[in-house]
């Protein structure tokens, strides 16, 4: 009866270490795409309940801060869970950021810009915090 050398599981299982290496560095690599994706989608939502809210009430909202899951704009916009958020408007102005947590890119958008920018963070869904005591013109990120 012939069974398999030591050499042959090491040659084996090696094969399976590596093989398993790409497999998660892909997984991180889209989990960190779709994390993205939502904190964008977010963002979209917000800029399209601000222009809403100016069109039927003749003034954007102020949503403050804070991190998803969590409803605004009175229960009818939503933001996913461990998206963070910052919504700085005036009457007549708005600048909103939504960073993913475990990612290392923000958006922003306003009503001064046209298109959604993003820059690359250490932290997002803390940093957009800090960032809207600037308005989006002057934030300084890349267009999409």
């Amino acid at each position: 009866m012939r069974g398999f050398t030591l050499i042959e599981l090491m040659i084996v299982i090696t094969i399976i270490g590596i093989l398993a290496t790409i497999g998660i560095q892909e997984f991180w690599r889209y989990r960190e795409e779709a994390m993205e994706a939502s904190a964008l989608n977010d963002l979209r939502n917000i800029m399209t309940a601000e222009e809403a809210e100016f069109a039927s009430e003749g003034r954007y909202s102020d949503q403050g801060c804070g991190q998803g899951p969590a409803w605004l704009f009175n229960g009818t916009k939503h933001v996913s869970k461990g998206v963070g958020y910052c919504v700085n408007a005036t009457s007549d102005r708005y600048a909103a950021f939504t960073g993913a947590k475990g990612t290392n890119r923000e958006f922003g958008a306003g009503s001064d810009d046209e298109g959604i920018f993003y820059k690359r963070v250490s932290n997002p869904h803390i940093k957009a915090q800090s960032e809207t005591t600037t308005t989006i013109s002057g934030w300084g990120g890349q267009v999409l």
